[in-house]
Formats: C-alpha cells, structure tokens, sequence
C-alpha cells in the first residue's frame, strides 16, 4: 500500500538491450556498449482521482513518462500541471524527452 486503503502495484527493471544476445552476453564491440535503460512502473487507485499509471523510462538523464489515468477530471488537472514536471527533473539533473498522457482503457482500470 502507498498509504491506509491506497492499494500500489511498483515495479523496477532494466529494459532489455538489442545489443544482448539472448543468454544475457554482449555482443559486438564493447567501445558500441549502449547505455543501460532502467524503467519503473507505479499504478495507484487513489480515493479521489481514480486509477493513475506512471511509467518512467531512464537513459543516461533522459526521462520518457507516460501518465494514464481513469477518470477525465484527473486527466485535465495532470495535463494542466504537466509543465512543473520539466523544470522538477531538471533541478535532479534529469531532462525530459518525452511525456505523454493518456486516457486509461477500461480494461486496464478494470483488473
């Protein structure tokens, strides 16, 4: 739980590499390593905006979020306040490449 009656779903891993054969051994130059791509998920039911997902993917310091969201009052107020979030990562010494914002299908709200 993310607090009292606040159900959480958080998930941590490294995405997997092209440049990785299947057993999990580099292939190819090691002067052509990639970077490592780490992502995380967290879905929250919260009391009063509904089912939220954010998805964060991190290369380096570019950060790639993708926000989903149940309910249309919750999709209005995150994409209203979606500018704070650019100048936030900066001052962590991330940068913002991409960030989408999506309407959650009533499948993925439903489970």
């Amino acid at each position: 739980q993310a607090w009292p009656n606040v159900p959480m779903e958080w998930s941590i891993h490294e995405e997997a590499d092209e440049g990785t054969d299947a057993s999990g051994d580099q292939r190819g130059d090691e002067r052509n390593e990639r970077p490592r791509r780490w992502s995380t998920t967290v879905s929250l039911a919260l009391p009063k905006l509904g089912a939220v997902d954010l998805r964060l993917s991190l290369t380096r310091e570019l950060v790639q979020a993708r926000l989903a969201a149940s309910e249309t009052a919750t999709l209005a107020r995150l994409r209203s306040d979606s500018g704070e979030l650019a100048p936030r990562l900066e001052a962590a010494g991330l940068r913002l490449q991409d960030l989408q914002i999506t309407a959650m299908s009533p499948l993925e709200h439903a489970e």
